[in-house]
């Protein structure tokens, strides 16, 4: 709707806005030069009445009078909502915010919190300056519906979890589903729970804390503040985190809780300075995760050479130095490596190990090709049914062997066909297995 069709014009208004409340809608038509006369005043008016807004809730006079202009058919009727819509397009966000800063009026900021026309953006800028007066999400009426209406708003599966923006885990789960960062780092804001940071809350503020801490989209700037807290087990989940920032872990090198730092240790990120600081105490965390360099694999190989084999950071020489020391418990730690290069595979294949071999069965990154090789030992074939990289065409083959072990593997196993979990389910003795396999609701699914 063309708002420049009714500027400096008088409209009159049966019923009450829809979206935004009466003195708003004013206060808005006003800014756009509309005025605006109720059907009691009608008769007053001494302008021409340019249109007639239908709105909601009519009282009985309203009605009469809406059916009798639409039967005369002389101005035109539109929509109170098709009007609020253009009203909400044409909000100008910094001056809404810069005026609710001056005023502090509550009652208006939650008037547009609670609009479902106002455009996302300008929602997460005017939910900065709402305050929940120290109650929680759904402690009091207005934080109930300013809530109601964030998970209303940012929820995407809303339609199959209809009812999720009334239950108090609603908040947590958005946060889990969102991938929005403006959204996570807004509710980062709020100020209960940056008061969380201080001091532990309730059960969903805490709850929504640590979500958050673990949140993919959580910004530099309030990982650090989260990481400043020094609650430990807030600070460890933001340790282990897969983008830890320099300066986060600078924060968290300073932390005196032993399992922030030992989560740090095992931070295959962790830095330089890091790794220097932390290997005297968690020497052991470290040259199994974190990526050395060569003078810290040498100065490792001949104290922890099996600790260093399951590290999945190898470069090519070393795995080959690791080879070289022809010992067992090497191989088998090599053989079971994340990241086992495939001409190291076939090395160990050829020591022909059992302990190698099974581990190698196990082993997801194995190719097919060596696996084939290792399915002709029935000695291995419980070892490779428990592997989730395994074909169709070897997984049936394992199916027909019969044998207990196998079929128990196959039934936990995320890589058995759908067609095949339905059999093992039969067997009394595999049920709860297959059950408690969660690739069984998946494929279900599809």
């Amino acid at each position: 709707m063309d708002l420049e069709v009714l500027k400096n014009s008088t409209v009159l208004l049966l019923g009450k806005p829809r979206a935004f409340g009466m003195d708003e809608f004013l206060r808005q038509m006003q800014q756009h030069r509309i005025d605006v006369v109720s059907a009691a005043d009608v008769q007053k008016c001494s302008v021409p009445i340019l249109a007639v807004i239908e709105g909601g809730l009519l009282n009985p006079l309203e009605q009469d009078l809406l059916e009798q202009l639409y039967f005369e058919n002389k101005s035109p009727i539109f929509r109170s909502d098709t009007l609020e819509a253009a009203l909400a397009s044409h909000l100008s966000t910094d001056t809404l915010l810069m005026s609710l800063k001056l005023s502090n009026d509550t009652h208006r900021l939650y008037g547009f919190l609670t609009n479902p026309l106002i455009d996302d953006g300008a929602f997460l800028k005017l939910l900065k300056l709402y305050n929940f007066k120290g109650q929680g999400f759904f402690d009091t009426n207005e934080n109930r519906d300013v809530t109601t209406a964030l998970i209303e708003r940012f929820y995407d599966n809303l339609e199959q979890n209809h009812n999720i923006q009334y239950i108090s885990m609603g908040v947590v789960e958005l946060i889990n589903k969102s991938d929005s960062t403006a959204l996570i780092n807004t509710i980062a804001s709020f100020s209960m729970v940056v008061q969380a940071l201080r001091d532990e809350s309730e059960p969903l503020v805490e709850a929504v804390l640590f979500a958050l801490a673990q949140h993919s989209r959580l910004q530099e700037q309030q990982q650090l503040q989260f990481a400043k807290s020094e609650r430990q087990e807030l600070c460890r989940v933001l340790a282990l985190r897969e983008d830890l920032y320099p300066s986060v872990e600078a924060v968290l090198l300073t932390s005196q809780h032993d399992a922030v730092l030992e989560a740090l240790a095992s931070n295959t990120r962790l830095s330089d300075v890091g790794v220097a600081q932390l290997m005297g105490r968690y020497e052991k965390q470290i040259l199994v995760k974190i990526a050395l360099s060569d003078a810290q694999f040498e100065q490792s190989i001949t104290r922890h050479p099996v600790l260093l084999a399951g590290n999945p950071t190898l470069s090519a020489e070393m795995f080959a130095s690791l080879l070289a020391l022809q010992c067992r418990d090497v191989d088998a730690a090599l053989a079971a490596n994340a990241s086992l290069l495939p001409a190291v595979a076939r090395q160990l294949y050829q020591r022909d190990d059992h302990v190698v071999l099974e581990a190698l069965a196990q082993n997801p990154v194995v190719e097919n090709s060596l696996l084939e090789h290792l399915l002709k030992r029935k000695s291995l074939h419980a070892a490779l049914a428990g592997n989730p990289r395994l074909c169709e065409t070897m997984i049936y083959q394992l199916y027909r062997s019969a044998n207990r072990d196998v079929l128990q593997a196959l039934a936990a196993n995320e890589a058995t066909p759908l067609a095949l979990l339905y059999e093992l389910l039969l067997d009394v003795q595999l049920e709860n297995v297959v059950r408690q396999n969660s690739a069984l609701n998946t494929k279900y699914q599809r």
